[in-house]
């Protein structure tokens, strides 16, 4: 005969008997993914945090960096400038005699019977080496019976000039009439203008080579 067994034991108070509970399921399966939620947001929040602390010092190098740069920069193009302009003035000096030059060789070939009254150099066209164009413009008195000759022999001997041929293409006798010196007892006067003209001219400015001197000084010893 078997014994009778009696439970007295209520159904909710009865502990599972496996190796987890439900309960424990339950709440792990809420709790893992929170607590891996918060694990990576401070993971994330740290990285940053280091991160942000080593832009700071970064950023402000780069800052330093890019500002180098910019003055390299500005100092690169001035020396390049500087260089063109030296390169420019080289050719200029090259190219052409200074305007002393061309004062010398007037000097040195017009004869003592030949006085100026006026001289001028005057260019137009853009302000760059062998460019524009030139004219040269001379005006003054030639004394004695022999002044037409003169004047003539004194042109051949100008334009015949290296410095001259350089610059002017052509340099002409465009005028000469007979003139007064403002004397009644003054030798016999000739007064003449010469005009070259040069395209092309390359070299120093010379239009501020201009002067002037008045007619009634007298004739030249």
């Amino acid at each position: 005969m078997s014994a009778m067994r009696v439970n007295f034991i209520h159904k909710g108070e009865v502990r599972y008997q496996g190796p987890v509970s439900p309960r424990f399921l339950i709440v792990a399966a809420i709790l893992t993914p929170l607590l891996l939620f918060a694990m990576i947001l401070t993971y994330h929040a740290v990285s940053f945090i280091v991160v942000k602390r080593g832009i700071g010092p970064d950023r402000a190098y780069s800052e330093k960096i890019h500002k180098d740069m910019e003055k390299y920069e500005r100092v690169r193009q001035e020396i390049a400038t500087l260089r063109r302009r030296e390169a420019e003035a080289e050719r200029w000096r090259q190219m052409a005699p200074p305007a002393s030059e061309i004062l010398i060789e007037i000097q040195r070939t017009v004869p003592a019977s030949i006085r100026f009254t006026k001289l001028g150099i005057a260019r137009s066209g853009p302000f760059e080496p062998g460019l524009g164009s030139w004219t040269f413009t001379l005006e003054g008195l030639a004394y004695g019976e022999g002044a037409e000759s003169a004047v003539i022999d004194w042109r051949a001997r100008l334009s015949s000039q290296d410095c001259f041929g350089r610059l002017f293409e052509d340099l002409r006798l465009v005028s000469m009439h007979r003139g007064s010196d403002g004397g009644a007892d003054s030798p016999p006067v000739r007064r003449f203008a010469v005009i070259g003209k040069g395209s092309g001219m390359k070299g120093q400015d010379a239009a501020g080579i201009t002067s002037a001197a008045p007619a009634g000084e007298g004739a030249p010893p």
